[in-house]
């Protein structure tokens, strides 16, 4: 307290403002500096000593909020020393800064509200507001999502949009990984009047029960069934992929629809039709052509 009573008296012969004003204010400056530089160092050691760079960014949050809190903690018991009646002064702070501050705490109250419900967490692909993207980042007024193209299948843009945590409840979300990653797509494929319709059903579906990803999902997605069936009434009878024919003027109209994470469709989609292409070459099936 010695150094601070000298800064104090040094800015104040300089300014010619009164200790008694001059302490507090040099005093909440004097705090802020050293739990921005404290909060600086235990950033740099808990990336330091974070091996799984997966849980880095969840540790830096909780730590960040955690300090955040003991600095507005520290402030009040720092500034009640100037003021004779420190839960008058509390009361009267928080009223006013509810007034001045209406949105910036309804946002914060809404980011406490996303976080314990769970309503979306980083790394879901949402729609809100019809802006489509990857939940990238959590803030105490606001998250941010790494747009995507508007279509189901769609790949990241590179933007990164930032929404008012109020939107979780004035505006409709859409999250394609609420209950579980995947969703339900489809590819259609044309094929020429001239094919046999069972045979080229039975081709495809060898083409899509080809693939992996596709294979792995009726197991994921009967055991992640089990674990939210509580919290939703979510029920599939099949989770196999099926194929669908309707049939046009000039081809037959094959929909290929499967079980996939959104995130995946692109690829998967760009595999099947490889290898669709590959079995009409083969001649398996007869891909419709505009004459």
């Amino acid at each position: 307290m010695e150094y601070f009573d000298i800064v104090v008296e040094f800015v104040g012969d300089i300014t010619s403002i009164s200790p008694t004003i001059l302490r507090p204010f040099l005093g909440t400056i004097f705090i802020i500096l050293i739990v921005k530089a404290f909060k600086i160092v235990i950033t740099a050691m808990i990336r330091d000593f974070t091996r799984n760079k997966s849980k880095l960014y969840g540790r830096v949050h909780s730590a960040s909020m955690f300090i955040d809190i003991f600095t507005v903690f520290l402030l009040v018991l720092f500034l009640g020393r100037y003021i004779d009646n420190i839960s008058t002064f509390i009361s009267l702070f928080i009223s006013s800064l509810t007034l001045a501050l209406k949105d910036i705490v309804v946002n914060a109250f809404y980011g406490i509200y996303i976080r314990k419900h769970k309503t979306f967490k980083i790394g879901d692909r949402i729609e809100v507001n019809g802006v489509k993207g990857d939940v990238v980042n959590f803030s105490r007024l606001t998250f941010d999502i790494l747009e995507v193209k508007d279509e189901e299948t769609g790949q990241s843009t590179g933007c990164i949009v930032s929404i008012p945590n109020n939107f979780a409840a004035s505006k409709h979300i859409k999250n394609y990984n609420g209950g579980f990653k995947c969703i339900w797509t489809e590819l259609k494929v044309n094929i020429s009047r001239d094919a046999d319709i069972e045979k080229t059903k039975e081709e495809l579906y060898e083409i899509v029960n080809s693939i992996d990803a596709v294979n792995k999902v009726p197991i994921e997605i009967e055991r992640e069934l089990a674990n939210i069936q509580t919290n939703y009434k979510i029920y599939y009878n099949d989770c196999k992929p099926i194929i669908y024919v309707d049939v046009h003027d000039k081809y037959y109209e094959f929909d290929i629809r499967y079980l996939m994470d959104a995130k995946k469709i692109r690829n998967v989609d760009d595999e099947l039709w490889i290898k669709i292409v590959d079995a009409d070459k083969k001649g398996k099936i007869a891909l419709y052509r505009e004459k």
